[in-house]
């Protein structure tokens, strides 16, 4: 399972093991580009409509790409829903 934290500058962390879940299922806590301990965001000079979403939503895609997984579940908070429902 991948957690999606809310937008910048929510830290992935913030929301703590929520209840005890990493002892059921593995989770990867990502911090997304923009985030308080992420990456920094790349420049979007033509503002949201600009493909900033998508960029995050590509980082996702390449975390999953990454553990080799051909699908994983998303739990999202906040700003974090609008990515896993691209």
């Amino acid at each position: 399972m991948l957690r999606l934290p809310g937008g910048p500058p929510a830290e992935a962390a913030h929301l703590g093991d929520l209840g005890g879940l990493p002892r059921h299922r593995a989770l990867a806590v990502l911090d997304l580009p923009g985030g308080a301990t992420g990456p920094a965001a790349p420049a979007d000079p033509v503002g949201p409509a600009g493909g900033c979403c998508d960029r995050l939503v590509d980082a996702v895609e390449a975390v999953r790409e990454q553990l080799g997984l051909p699908v994983v579940d998303l739990l999202a908070h906040s700003a974090g829903a609008d990515l896993a429902l691209r």
